[in-house]
């Protein structure tokens, strides 16, 4: 189908979005649009489309983020490929668009529009012309220097103030220096300053990025690698103050997307890769071990280099996966003995080499590991392979390699599917907790009975107070959490901080390990302490988040008691509890009633409240050892 005849449809069915599979298939119809002008056409035509609409009749299709644009110069056009790259991911976005060249009054004013709209991501787009516009009709390369480094502070106070009074992510990008400018200046010498100077200038901005946990600066000059895209338009720039060519709006767009799907939570994480042609040219069953294509010549390089790309991955905290229709003996031969393969038996979690549906073996992988499917990413060469998955699974994003092995890095790379704000010490140990919880399921099928199975398993849970160094992972936890959140929230670092730093709450990380290791930071509770109508105190449970892989072992109720038994010791009469449904959370929705709490009201935002009287307290789980470190000056982390 065509770009035109998919704009058509999406028209269409956007007229009734009650109908559920209306609007799965404009989502279906925007992943598949591949033209720039097409994706700006898209997002214009979904303007009107409200997050009702989307969500009608109570599902939770899409997910709203508030997105905050201010730029030096005319950029509205990158709302319609915002709207167009989250749309296609199920997320919504409500946009708030500063004036022409307000970027300095909306950012410093604490009553800006813009701070009153409270976007959760504030885009702040600049060109060259900060700079220049500042410059003298005459200027030279002193000139240029001593003003680089003036708006350089500028800019960097500017944005650590917003960034350290905000909660919200501040997206910031490089600024290049355009070709008209660098030309202007005819010796050689003088060039080589220019472009010296204006590197440093880019990497003072950089810099902020490792100052300030919610700034993300995006590096412009590798989106002007792709050939497509370019700086300006010089007309649109002179009559329109268009200083960013649509192409490059567009770019930025799609790394913007990355950083959206990493604060609400739809970040990848298992890549799952068929073999055949995919990790190696050729059919290994049929080829053999010495027949595959795999190092020793230009294509089987470019294959060598494919699994290094996965390696680091994988190093950066991706779970690995294989789904290959074949018979595991002939896998296992390249993994084992093949000296060119980079991947190894150990680099994967988990492998279904079988003979199954392939969506089938995705369901089941998504089982073993305990995710949901749309945290997967599949890889394969067969296009009737991948159309089958994307029709089967439509929420599992499927990469078809139907080009050249050169290309498939870029193929893999290029969406950013498993990016995230920052990178955690739990990231780095993940795999190997994903294959302990491999473990654990063989263990398991080994008891009649799952709590006999649970009392051999000898889990230890510890619940602290984090510190700096556990802080990104609390954090982390918010953003990628979707089944076991009762609320949602979704809180950055700062966020965090605030309320670690505030006697009226009480962040608690929970921290888990059994006999097949460490399973590091799985958990976390938020607590607020309030002091009621009557005097007396109570605490106020405001979420609590649990990682999928450690599901149904206790570990829960064993914290949850124990922030009871702390209410009790600080003299609250009460703790209430809160729980907001989403897409995701379902299976959670009586997890205070279980626990002894009673629903006391329901709001209009979906927010029921439970009170628990603090008389009769969930019993210990027995098959747990838990130690409790809930001061300031009992923190176990470190």
């Amino acid at each position: 189908m065509e770009n035109l005849q998919r704009l058509r449809e999406i028209r269409s069915l956007k007229k009734n979005l009650a109908d559920p599979a209306n609007a799965e298939a404009i989502v279906k119809h925007l992943r598949e649009i591949d033209e720039v002008a097409s994706m700006a056409k898209a997002g214009f035509s979904l303007q009107s489309v409200s997050l009702d609409q989307w969500n009608a009749n109570g599902r939770n299709f899409v997910k709203p983020i508030r997105i905050g644009i201010v730029s030096n110069f005319m950029c509205g056009e990158i709302e319609n490929y915002l709207r167009f790259n989250l749309t296609r991911e199920c997320i919504c976005p409500e946009f708030y668009l500063g004036d022409f060249d307000q970027y300095i009054f909306e950012l410093m004013n604490e009553n800006s529009e813009l701070q009153q709209f409270n976007p959760a991501l504030t885009v702040c787009l600049l060109d060259e012309h900060v700079v220049t516009d500042r410059l003298s009709d005459e200027w030279f390369i002193d000139e240029m220097e001593a003003k680089l480094t003036e708006v350089s502070t500028s800019l960097c106070e500017l944005f650590s103030r917003y960034a350290s009074r905000s909660s919200s992510v501040l997206v910031l990008n490089t600024i290049p220096l355009a070709a008209l400018t660098y030309q202007g200046i005819i010796d050689y010498r003088s060039k080589a300053r220019l472009s010296r100077a204006w590197r440093e200038f880019n990497n003072q901005l950089l810099d902020l990025a490792a100052a300030h946990k919610n700034i993300v600066v995006l590096d412009t000059e590798l989106f002007q690698q792709n050939s497509s895209v370019k700086l300006r338009d010089v007309r649109m720039a002179s009559y329109a103050k268009m200083y960013m060519d649509e192409t490059l709006l567009a770019e930025i767009a799609a790394e913007i997307r990355k950083v959206v799907q990493s604060i609400v939570g739809k970040t990848k994480k298992c890549l799952v890769l068929d073999c055949d042609n995919t990790l190696w040219g050729g059919v290994i069953g049929d080829d053999g071990l010495e027949g595959i294509v795999l190092g020793d010549s230009p294509e089987g390089e470019a294959f060598v280099a494919f699994h290094r790309a996965i390696k680091r991955l994988a190093k950066q905290g991706v779970i690995l996966a294989i789904n290959s229709k074949n018979d595991k003996v002939n896998t296992d031969k390249v993994f084992d003995s093949h000296p060119d393969s980079v991947l190894r038996q150990d680099d994967f979690v988990t492998q279904s080499v079988n003979w199954d549906p392939k969506h089938e073996n995705l369901k089941t992988i998504a089982a073993q590991i305990n995710i949901g499917t749309d945290h997967l990413v599949f890889v394969d060469d067969s296009e009737f392979e991948c159309n089958l998955v994307k029709g089967m699974l439509p929420e599992v994003h499927v990469i078809n390699l139907a080009g050249e092995a050169s290309e498939f890095v870029e193929a893999l790379l290029a969406g950013g599917w498993f990016n995230t704000l920052e990178l955690t010490s739990e990231d780095f140990q993940r795999a190997s907790q994903y294959k302990s919880q491999v473990a654990r399921e063989d263990f398991r099928a080994a008891y009649d009975s799952y709590e006999d199975y649970l009392r051999e398993l000898e889990i230890s849970v510890e619940l602290f107070v984090p510190d700096e160094i556990a802080l990104p992972r609390i954090a982390q936890l918010t953003q990628r959490t979707n089944q076991f959140n009762l609320t949602t929230w979704r809180l950055s670092e700062s966020e965090v901080q605030v309320m670690m730093a505030d006697h009226n709450w009480l962040v608690l990380g929970i921290r888990a390990a059994d006999r097949f290791g460490d399973n590091g930071i799985v958990g976390a509770m938020f607590i607020q302490r309030s002091q009621q109508a009557d005097g007396s105190l109570a605490f106020i449970v405001k979420n609590v988040l649990l990682s999928c892989r450690v599901f149904s072992r206790g570990i829960e109720t064993s914290a949850l008691r124990e922030v009871l038994l702390l209410a009790r010791e600080e003299g609250a009469s009460k703790v209430y509890g809160e729980y907001i449904p989403s897409a995701k959370n379902g299976k959670f929705e009586h997890f205070f009633e279980t626990h002894g709490f009673e629903a006391v009201d329901k709001n209009t935002n979906d927010t029921t409240t439970y009170v628990h009287p603090l008389r009769d307290l969930p019993e210990a789980v027995s098959w747990i050892a838990i130690k409790s470190h809930t001061t300031e000056t009992e923190n176990v982390y470190a």
